[in-house]
């Protein structure tokens, strides 16, 4: 299925909603799997949108998700996609300041634990 995933995106550089009509008729587990490793923005683009919180929580934390739709998960009001995307070392600091004061302590979890949170905002989190 990879194979068949990797010659459909070098045929034609599809765009997004192509390419997600041609995932839907891959099994979830199979999509779980994409967005976790694909490097290719136009289909974690695609994947983004996806109707399962879980596959788009994947997403989040992909380092090769550009850093726009990141944002957008960091401000979406899913928690879990909150908590992926503060995981995600790619988002910026304005983003992990704002997660840093989520209600959902496994969102601030996340933040704590992302390698580019500044020290201040750890040291605001430890007294947490």
């Amino acid at each position: 299925m990879a194979e068949e995933i990797e010659r459909f995106l070098s045929q034609a550089r599809p765009n997004a909603p192509a390419i997600r009509g041609f995932l839907e008729r891959f099994p979830h587990d199979v999509l779980d799997h994409v967005a976790t490793f694909s490097r290719t923005p136009e289909v974690l683009e695609a994947l983004s949108t996806d109707p399962s919180v879980h596959v788009r929580c994947l997403v989040a934390g992909n380092l090769s998700t550009p850093v726009r739709l990141l944002v957008q998960f960091a401000e979406d009001q899913n928690p879990h996609l909150q908590e992926y995307a503060a995981a995600n070392d790619a988002l910026p600091e304005p983003n992990l300041a704002e997660l840093a004061q989520s209600p959902h302590r496994f969102v601030r979890e996340s933040v704590a634990g992302n390698i580019t949170t500044p020290a201040y905002l750890l040291k605001k989190l430890a007294k947490d």
